[in-house]
């Protein structure tokens, strides 16, 4: 390949990384808003939701006609002898569901290591993150939002999570786990991981109104943590 065949390689992969990136940034600006909320439009907190995207509120609504699979895909990954026990954490994402899956270590079987694994009904995405208590080798922990409400404990980092894996135990079960998803929801894709820490600046999240946040917990939540 010589030089120029090169360079148009990398230009296609350049437009097919930004065409990817708009993508996501295309269902974002779909379901949230840029402005921030104003809380005193409402008397009742009942009509506090009304505030929101009907799209947004369509995925309230959607998820308890979910339940259903999703508690399906939560016994598929019960029965898993690798696994040394999952989590439900469905009740922490108003558009989705969370569960935490905890990994045998084959030598140290007190070692928390772990995949978060997330579904989002915004854009029907997978998404993970991983967790190792100890480990020594992540290079790329993940960082707290930035909240504008809040002067305190921002923009931290989480030392022991990452968006990639960092450990081989990571590497083994990721396909693992996408694939047993899919036997449930087929429908869902694999967020992209690579744009996982990309920021989205002031933007109205059913929770709160953040000034800086990155674009994977938009989608999957920002209760951020290791294996629990």
């Amino acid at each position: 390949m010589d030089t120029f065949q090169l360079a148009q390689h990398l230009m296609q992969y350049m437009d097919k990384i930004a065409s990817d990136l708009n993508d996501y940034l295309l269902v974002v600006n779909k379901y949230f808003s840029n402005e921030k909320i104003d809380e005193s439009k409402v008397n009742d907190p009942r009509d506090f939701r009304y505030l929101f995207s009907t799209n947004l509120q369509n995925t309230w609504e959607k998820k308890m006609t979910e339940i259903e699979r999703w508690n399906s895909l939560f016994q598929l990954f019960g029965e898993f002898d690798w696994a040394l026990h999952t989590r439900d954490m469905s009740f922490d994402l108003n558009h989705g569901f969370k569960l935490v899956l905890t990994f045998k270590h084959p030598e140290l079987p007190m070692r928390n290591i772990g995949i978060i694994c997330h579904l989002s009904l915004i854009g029907n995405l997978i998404g993970l993150y991983y967790a190792d208590s100890k480990t020594t080798k992540n290079n790329q922990p993940i960082g707290n939002p930035h909240k504008s409400s809040l002067t305190i404990n921002n923009g931290q980092y989480e030392p022991y999570t990452s968006y990639s894996p960092f450990n081989d135990l990571h590497i083994k079960y990721k396909e693992v786990i996408i694939k047993t998803v899919h036997q449930i929801f087929p429908e869902f894709t694999e967020f992209d991981n690579c744009f996982a820490d990309h920021k989205i600046t002031s933007i109205q999240l059913d929770d709160d109104y953040y000034a800086s946040i990155d674009l994977f917990q938009v989608f999957f939540g920002n209760n951020i943590h290791g294996v629990i």
